[in-house]
C-alpha cells in the first residue's frame, strides 16, 4: 500500500458508522462522500457530509455492490473509500478493485484480507505462527453439505458436542450457530450458510469445538506502512445474545499480566506475519473455568477492520483510531505515538428488539429519540429523532459509551444515561442493559459469554416487577383521560394544567416545557418523564410518556385496537421482512412446531412454526415476498 493524498473520501456505509468516520474526517479537513437512498439525507449526518451519493433504496443489496460504490467514489472525484465496519469492509476483491481504480482502500492489502479476514485461512496461519487455535474444521465443502455433515458428525464423535458453526468471511454473530446433536446438523449448516451469503456474500462456514466458559478478549492493533505494530490496550466483549455483543468494555478485567502479555504477544505475531497495516482486531476465546488457576486462551478470529466497540478503547486511550487510520494511509509512522491507558470505559448498544421475546427484532417507527447527555458519556447514534427502524439492517439505534476513573463509575454514569433517555419505539433493550449494568453479578463478577443465559430470567422478572409498578403509577397520572385533550376529564390538576398549556392557540412551545426541537419538547410530571410532539392529526401535540420499564404514546386521534378475533387461525409474521423459504403448502397437514415459513429480517433469519396441529386451508406468501410485522402467512382450515 502506497502512501497517498487524502482530500476527499467516500464512506461505503452507512448510519452511525458513516457519521463516526465522516466526523473525525470533517475535523481533518478531508471532504466526505456517503451513499444515501434517493431524496434521504438524515439529520444525523448532514453537518459532516460534502456530497451525497444517491443510491437505490433496496436496503443491503446496494452496500454490498462493490462495483457501485466505486463508481460513485470515482464520479464524485475521491481520493479513497473507507469501508466502516460490516458489508464489504473484510471483503478482499472489493479491496482489490478499489486499488485496481486508482483508490486508496482504508485497510489492509487485499492479500492480507484473504489471509486474516477469512476465518479458516486465519485459523491455519495462527496455527503455524504457534498461535493457540480451538480444534476445529475449516476446509469444508459448501457445494455438498451431505459430506459436510458426514464429516462434522465424525469431529463431533472425537471432541464431544456442543460444537460452533460460524461464517469465515464475516462478524456479528451472523451466520454462528450452535449444534448440540447429530440430528441438527444439517438445517444449522443449512440456515448458517444462507445467513452468511446475505450478510457478507459468501456462504463459507467452519466449524469449532465450543468452549464451555469462555470469556470474549481482543486485542486492538495499528500497524503502519514502515512495518510498526502498536498493540493499544484489551477489549471485553462477553455480554452477547445470538453470538452478537451488547455490552463492551476496556480493558478487560482479572486477566493475569501474563496472560495479557501472552495476548499481545500472539496479536503481533499474527501481524508481523502478513505485513499487517492499519487498525485491526485480534480476537479470543480465555477459556474461564479456573480462572485463579489457569487462563488458557484460544485464536478466534482477526477483524481486518475498524470494531464496532472502538470507542471503549478511545475512551481509555485517548485516542482517535480514525484519525490514526487517515494518517497511516498518507503514510506516517506510528513510532512517536505513547499512550497510557486511564480509568474503564464500557459501551452498550440500544437495540430495536424485544428481550422477552428472545430478543426478536422490532422495525417499526421510533416515534421519539432523546438521547441523555452528561459527564462521561458519548453517543454513536445513526437515527434522526423520529424515524423508522428498517427491516433491512440491523437493528441497532445508537451505541452510548460511559468513561470513569473506576469499572462501577463508568457502569453508574452508563446506566443513568440509559435511565435518561427517551426511546419510544415498539421494543428496546434500553431497561434491560440498565439491569444488567447494575447487578451484582455484573459488577461483582466477571462474566463470561454465558452471562445471559445464566441470568437472563431473573433480570426479565425483576424487569416485570418494575413494570407492574410502573402501570400503577401510569394509571394514578393517566386516570380517566380517554378524552385527555379536555382539562375537565381528570381529576389530576397537574396534568389539567399542562393540557391547558399545550392546548392552547398555536405559538411558541408552553410554559415549563424545555424545548428540544421545533417537534418535540420535554419535561417531569408527577415523577414521570414526559414529551409533548406536534401532532400532524389536527390538535397540535401527542403526549408520549416514558418509564424505566413501560413506554406509551397518548395520541390525539383514537387508533383501533386489539387482537383480531380469527388470530388463532392464523399464522403471522413476527417481524418484518422478506419471505426466502416456504416449508408447506395449502392443504397440507403440519405439525405443532413444524416450519412452514422461513423469512429473513434485519440480516437474520425467523424460522415461523405451526402453533398446532392441523390443515392449512391457504398459504398466503409468495417467495420472495416482502412483509409487514403480523402479516398474515397462512391460515387454517376450520374444523
Amino acid at each position: 500500500m502506497r502512501a497517498m493524498p487524502l482530500k476527499r473520501v467516500l464512506i461505503a456505509n452507512r448510519s452511525e458508522i458513516a457519521r463516526r468516520i465522516a466526523k473525525t474526517l470533517t475535523k481533518m479537513g478531508i471532504e466526505t462522500v456517503v451513499p444515501l437512498p434517493l431524496g434521504h439525507c438524515p439529520d444525523y449526518l448532514a453537518p459532516y457530509l460534502t456530497i451525497k451519493a444517491p443510491i437505490a433504496d433496496d436496503g443491503v443489496k446496494s452496500y454490498l455492490d462493490g462495483d457501485l460504490l466505486i463508481q460513485l467514489a470515482l464520479e464524485h472525484q475521491c481520493d479513497a473509500i473507507h469501508p466502516g465496519f460490516g458489508f464489504l469492509s473484510e471483503n478482499a476483491f472489493f479491496a482489490e478493485q478499489v486499488e485496481k481504480a486508482g483508490l486508496t482502500f482504508i485497510g489492509p492489502r487485499p492479500e492480507v484480507i484473504r489471509k486474516l479476514g477469512s476465518k479458516d485461512q486465519a485459523r491455519e496461519l495462527a496455527d503455524h505462527e504457534g498461535v493457540p487455535c480451538p480444534p476445529g474444521l475449516a476446509d469444508l465443502d459448501m457445494e455438498n453439505l451431505p459430506s459436510c455433515v458426514t464429516r462434522i458428525k465424525d469431529f463431533g464423535h472425537t471432541y464431544g458436542y456442543p460444537l460452533l458453526i460460524k461464517a469465515a468471511h464475516g462478524g456479528g454473530g451472523k451466520g454462528m450457530r450452535i449444534v448440540y446433536r447429530d440430528s441438527d446438523l444439517l438445517s444449522e449448516l443449512e440456515q448458517a450458510k444462507s445467513e452468511a451469503e446475505s450478510a457478507f456474500g459468501h456462504g463459507q462456514l467452519l466449524v469449532e469445538i465450543y468452549v464451555k466458559e469462555p470469556r470474549h478478549v481482543e486485542v486492538q492493533v495499528l500497524g503502519d506502512l514502515q512495518g510498526t505494530i502498536k498493540v493499544i490496550g484489551d477489549r471485553d466483549c462477553s455480554i452477547q445474545r445470538r453470538h452478537q455483543k451488547i455490552i463492551e468494555e476496556a480493558p478487560a478485567m482479572g486477566l493475569w499480566d501474563e496472560t495479557r502479555a501472552g495476548l499481545y504477544e500472539a496479536a503481533q505475531k499474527l501481524c508481523h506475519a502478513t505485513g499487517y497495516t492499519q487498525a485491526g482486531t485480534v480476537e479470543f476465546l480465555v477459556d474461564w473455568s479456573e480462572p485463579d488457576k489457569k487462563q488458557p486462551f484460544y485464536f478466534l478470529e482477526m477483524n481486518t477492520r475498524l470494531q464496532v466497540e472502538h470507542p471503549v478503547t478511545e475512551e481509555v486511550f485517548g485516542v482517535d483510531l480514525v484519525e490514526w487510520q487517515m494518517r497511516i494511509a498518507r503514510g506516517e509512522s506510528l513510532q512517536p505515538l505513547a499512550l497510557t491507558p486511564k480509568g474503564h470505559a464500557i459501551e452498550a448498544r440500544l437495540y430495536a428488539e424485544d428481550p422477552s421475546k428472545n430478543f426478536l427484532p422490532s422495525a417499526g417507527p421510533v416515534e421519539a429519540f432523546v438521547p441523555y447527555e452528561g459527564l462521561g458519556i458519548r453517543w454513536e447514534i445513526g437515527l434522526d429523532l423520529e424515524e423508522t427502524i428498517s427491516a433491512h439492517f440491523d437493528p441497532m439505534v445508537a451505541k452510548v459509551i460511559a468513561h470513569g476513573h473506576t469499572r462501577a463509575e463508568a457502569a453508574q454514569r452508563l446506566a443513568q444515561a440509559l435511565r435518561q433517555t427517551f426511546l419510544i419505539n415498539r421494543a428496546n433493550n434500553r431497561s434491560l442493559l440498565v439491569e444488567i449494568l447494575g447487578s451484582p453479578e455484573f459488577l461483582r463478577q466477571i462474566p463470561t459469554t454465558k452471562y445471559l443465559a445464566d441470568h437472563l430470567a431473573t433480570h426479565l422478572a425483576s424487569l416485570a416487577k418494575q413494570e407492574d409498578a410502573a402501570k400503577l403509577q401510569e394509571q394514578d397520572l393517566f386516570a380517566n383521560l380517554d378524552n385527555w385533550h379536555s382539562p375537565s376529564a381528570t381529576t389530576q390538576p397537574q396534568v389539567a394544567a399542562l393540557f391547558r398549556r399545550i392546548y392552547g392557540p398555536p405559538g411558541p412551545a408552553p410554559r415549563g416545557l424545555t424545548p428540544l426541537t421545533p417537534r418535540l419538547t420535554k419535561g417531569e410530571l408527577g415523577g414521570c418523564s414526559y414529551l409533548v410532539k406536534e401532532a400532524p392529526e389536527g390538535r397540535r401535540y401527542a403526549l408520549l410518556w416514558q418509564s424505566l420499564t413501560l413506554t406509551k404514546t397518548i395520541k390525539t386521534c383514537a387508533r383501533a385496537s386489539g387482537a383480531s378475533s380469527s388470530a388463532a387461525q392464523q399464522i403471522t409474521a413476527p417481524v418484518p421482512g422478506k419471505i426466502i423459504s416456504i416449508k408447506s403448502s395449502t392443504g397440507a397437514e403440519v405439525q405443532e412446531n413444524q416450519v412452514v415459513v422461513i423469512l429473513e429480517s434485519m440480516k437474520m433469519q425467523f424460522e415461523v412454526k405451526a402453533q398446532k396441529t392441523g390443515i392449512l386451508d391457504k398459504v398466503c406468501v409468495t417467495l420472495g415476498q416482502q412483509v409487514e410485522a403480523d402479516a398474515v402467512l397462512a391460515v387454517w382450515k376450520k374444523t
